[in-house]
């Protein structure tokens, strides 16, 4: 299910992820929605992606945290997927993603 549905996060000025930590050990907050991205970041800047898509995208060293202040936060390893050779190729083309500078949930905001 979650390779095929929409995930939301953060987006920085350069195209990439906003990241915590050092790679080894850092971590990259993705969102299942926009509600749970407010809830973590308030009002910013975001893009959007498929999870497959997200697996193949993720920089070495990094994993994702699904819903970080939910009531259910999950763990991804993109290191077995990458691994496999799965996923899209890394280009821009290939993604599919949506982005937008916009509070999430807000009225008039993107929802």
């Amino acid at each position: 299910m979650f390779l095929r549905s929409t995930v939301y996060f953060q987006r920085p000025e350069e195209p990439g992820f906003l990241a915590v930590g050092e790679p080894g050990s850092g971590m990259i907050p993705v969102f299942s929605s926009l509600a749970e991205l407010a809830r973590f970041a308030g009002a910013c800047a975001w893009a959007s992606t498929i999870g497959e898509d997200l697996l193949g995208l993720a920089p070495a060293g990094f994993v994702f945290l699904l819903d970080p202040l939910g009531r259910h936060p999950h763990r991804f390893d993109p290191g077995p997927w990458q691994a496999r050779g799965a996923g899209p190729d890394r280009t821009t083309e290939a993604t599919g993603m949506t982005s937008s500078i916009a509070t999430p949930g807000a009225p008039g905001g993107a929802a």
